[in-house]
């Protein structure tokens, strides 16, 4: 399956869909809307976003909250809070799936010094989700406790549930210094259950289309193709990016989903 973060084309609803049906895609993550982050939207608002969404022919492939993209600060019960609201959004979208992070370290902290805590952290919320129906995928933040393939092992590892699995995003292992294919996608194989295709340049602050960068996805997205259930969701980040996410708007993000296409086509 391809979706893609529909915020990336505009922080529009219709102007989303509008070019998500030019370009006959069936899915959408759920991020942002109005300008709104996910975790923030009301009950109605999400309703509003299902109804449309749904009347498209379009699924919700994933509620992309920025749920442990934050310092071990921030108090546990609060993160938890959070997860319960990302919990209710993915029932009213008919969505199965949440996007979270595992926690980001300073400069100056190992990795390795904090993962016995994100994973018991990890394994809090896992329960929580799985008890809804809900599995977790977990971006490998360049700046988080998973940021490398090894990292990310580790973690699931550590958790051991078929309800967390990672959220492999090629752009972030370069910026945590791996090589995504010979490297990343080695390791972490076996715990893939999403895709964010953001393709990028090592040593330079910015996105580029998959297949442009050293992202080495054509690599990958042979690799993908022998899991034909795997939902690959268009990141680009051409026009902007930061710590609340991207944009790329309406016309990088068809130069985006063409040079993704024509990848796999090429597979």
């Amino acid at each position: 399956m391809i979706s893609c973060f529909a915020d990336e084309i505009s922080p529009l609803l219709y102007e989303q869909l509008d070019l998500l049906n030019e370009l006959e895609m069936k899915a959408m993550e759920l991020r942002s809307m109005w300008g709104i982050n996910v975790l923030t939207l009301s009950t109605l608002q999400l309703r509003e976003i299902a109804h449309a969404v749904h009347t498209n022919g379009i699924s919700i492939s994933c509620i992309s909250s920025p749920i442990g993209k934050y310092s071990f600060n921030h108090p546990m019960e609060e993160t938890k809070k959070q997860l319960c609201t990302a919990i209710s959004a993915a029932h009213i979208c008919s969505c199965s799936r949440i996007r979270i992070f595992s926690w980001q370290i300073g400069d100056c902290v190992r990795s390795e010094n904090v993962i016995f805590e994100a994973a018991e952290r990890l394994k809090v919320l896992t329960g929580m989700a799985a008890a809804e129906g809900i599995d977790l995928v977990m971006e490998n933040s360049a700046v988080g406790v998973g940021n490398t393939g090894e990292n990310c092992v580790k973690l699931m590892e550590l958790v051991n549930s078929p309800h967390l699995r990672v959220a492999f995003d090629p752009a972030s292992f370069i910026c945590a210094g791996e090589k995504p294919f010979d490297q990343s996608y080695s390791a972490v194989k076996d715990y893939i259950g999403y895709v964010h295709i953001k393709d990028a340049k090592t040593g330079e602050d910015k996105r580029t289309v998959a297949g442009e960068g050293d992202g080495q996805l054509p690599e990958l997205i042979r690799a993908f193709s022998q899991k034909p259930a795997l939902c690959l969701s268009l990141e680009p980040h051409l026009s902007a990016f930061g710590h609340a996410g991207g944009f790329s708007g309406p016309d990088n993000f068809r130069r985006a989903y063409f040079a993704l296409d024509k990848l796999l086509n090429a597979r």
